[in-house]
C-alpha cells in the first residue's frame, strides 16, 4: 500500500502485532481543499467524519463545522 500512490486501500487493518493486540486500521482520507481554513492543512488536528457501519470512506468535516479555535 505504501509503495504505491495509485492504489487506494480502505479499511486495511494493521497487523496486530504491531499495535498490542488493539483494531486499527488504515486508509485513504479524502481532504477538499475548499474546506480547509485558508485552503492549506496547517493544523495538527482535524475532525473527520467516520461510519465504517455505513460506509468504507473517510472524509474530513468541511471547517465551516470545526469548533471555534481556544
Amino acid at each position: 500500500m505504501l509503495a504505491s500512490e495509485m492504489d487506494r486501500e480502505m479499511r486495511l487493518e494493521v497487523p496486530r502485532r504491531l499495535t498490542g493486540s488493539a483494531a486499527v486500521y488504515c486508509t485513504d482520507v479524502i481532504v477538499a481543499r475548499r474546506h480547509l481554513p485558508g485552503r492549506v492543512l496547517k493544523d495538527s488536528l482535524f475532525p473527520l467524519l467516520i461510519a465504517p457501519e455505513r460506509t468504507a470512506m473517510t472524509m474530513m468535516l468541511p471547517s465551516r463545522f470545526w469548533p471555534s479555535p481556544a
